[in-house]
């Protein structure tokens, strides 16, 4: 009798174990909401490639909001340096879309790097996205050199 009880009482936790790994899972899934605004990138990673040193590279985030309510982004800070970020913050209705601007300083770097944007939102599903630029910084004479020798 002692091991059918046993047998029961362990069957019993183990179901209670399932039914709660189950509502962690559901949880999961309803938390991906459909409804409200939400954000969506054409590209959250830009690669430059070579980018010319003393001079301004100027690049763009494009955005829309795909979601069924008005969005808005409230921040978008850098990672310092040399990185400018440029957004006018106006609310961007649901099918609309805007962008976010960026300015690179390039004089006197040489070398690989990566820079990274983040975007606070109140979108639904992803209020906070992290948009990374990354290339290569080269000498002018550098890319002029080769150029000329693509253009002969």
């Amino acid at each position: 009798m002692k091991t059918i009880e046993k047998f029961l009482l362990l069957l019993l936790l183990a179901n209670c174990i399932h039914l709660r790994t189950l509502a962690q899972c559901d949880s999961v899934v309803t938390s991906f909401k459909k409804t409200g605004p939400i954000i969506d990138f054409e590209s959250i990673a830009l690669d430059l490639g070579s980018v010319s040193c003393d001079s301004v590279y100027r690049g763009k985030f494009i955005f829309k909001n795909v979601g069924d309510d008005t969005l808005i982004v409230y921040s978008v800070k850098n990672t310092g340096g040399n990185l400018i970020e440029d957004f006018d913050y106006k609310p961007v209705l649901p099918g609309w879309q805007s962008e976010i601007r960026f300015y690179i300083y390039t004089r006197g770097k040489k070398g690989e790097f990566t820079k990274a944007l983040t975007v606070k939102s109140n979108c639904v599903n992803t209020p906070c996205i992290v948009l990374n630029v990354s290339g290569i910084y080269k000498e002018s004479s550098i890319l002029n050199g080769s150029k000329q020798q693509n253009e002969k």
